[in-house]
């Protein structure tokens, strides 16, 4: 019986990985139409990258319609090492989350950076980003006792679409309604995405002459592309990871799971890329 289930759940696996393919092909060529002043070698990447995925799928499209039992199982072949690659990245990524939140359990900080996250329809923070300033909340208390001095939460994350209430704001005002002292709280309001959070928060922490040790709070789901993040800018934190709603869990970890593939695309595409010109040589020569 057991058995028989790992053949569905691999079957499951490898049936999904034409239409993983297809969302990184499309999240590549997004990824470099919407960025305003891309490298041409980032650009020239990841448009062999997509053409190489669409041609992948095309010829799997083309071999299941002649119905060519070797064929079909060479592309089979190649979707079973692209899955147990897939499987494998996305196990490490979950571990390594879980690993960076407790490496930095337990370390002192007098700054306490919360990532902004999307406020709901009426302005007011979301579970996840309520759990988020619950976890900072905890540890400003628990700093407190600790060091006898000053700790200062930065709240980082600008405006929504059209909104001019950005996230910042909105985690400021729950934070007072917990108790923490206005005086304590500096407002980033400007930062679109996790890069400019990092960016306006090491501005702001020069511009009020803030020292001593920072620790950046944030979803778990979201501590390891937060760490690489921060690390390409060069800025130096512990890490604390929030929980997560168990409802939006799975969601948010293959989200970010695709995300962290996308910012670390050189090794990623050319293992893939790799990978496939590979099995369609195979196939056609």
């Amino acid at each position: 019986m057991f058995r028989y289930f790992l053949y569905i759940i691999s079957g499951f696996f490898i049936a999904a990985v034409p239409f993983v393919l297809l969302l990184i092909a499309i999240l590549a060529i997004n990824q470099t139409v919407r960025q305003p002043s891309p490298k041409i070698s980032r650009t020239i990447f990841n448009l062999i990258l997509a053409f190489t995925l669409l041609v992948f799928v095309g010829a799997t499209i083309w071999a299941m319609l002649r119905l060519n039992d070797i064929q079909i199982q060479e592309i089979i072949g190649i979707y079973i090492y692209l899955s147990i690659y897939f499987v494998g990245t996305f196990l490490c990524y979950i571990t390594l989350n879980f690993a960076i939140s407790l490496w930095s359990r337990g370390k002192q900080a007098t700054i306490l950076l919360v990532l902004g996250s999307q406020l709901d329809d009426i302005d007011n923070v979301t579970n996840v980003l309520r759990r988020r300033l619950d976890e900072a909340i905890q540890m400003y208390y628990r700093q407190k006792s600790r060091t006898h001095s000053k700790i200062t939460i930065i709240v980082t994350g600008g405006p929504q679409h059209q909104s001019t209430y950005s996230e910042a704001e909105g985690m400021e005002n729950y934070l007072i309604q917990k108790g923490i002292p206005a005086e304590d709280i500096l407002l980033e309001p400007r930062a679109k995405n996790t890069d400019e959070n990092f960016k306006f928060a090491n501005e702001l922490i020069k511009e009020h002459r803030l020292s001593g040790k920072v620790a950046v709070i944030t979803s778990r789901f979201h501590l390891m592309r937060a760490t690489y993040i921060a690390r390409q800018s060069h800025f130096k934190a512990y890490y604390q990871g929030a929980g997560t709603p168990s409802y939006l869990w799975p969601f948010s970890i293959v989200r970010e799971y695709i995300a962290y593939i996308l910012l670390t695309s050189e090794l990623n595409y050319a293992f893939i890329i790799l990978l496939i010109a590979i099995g369609l040589f195979d196939i056609f020569y």
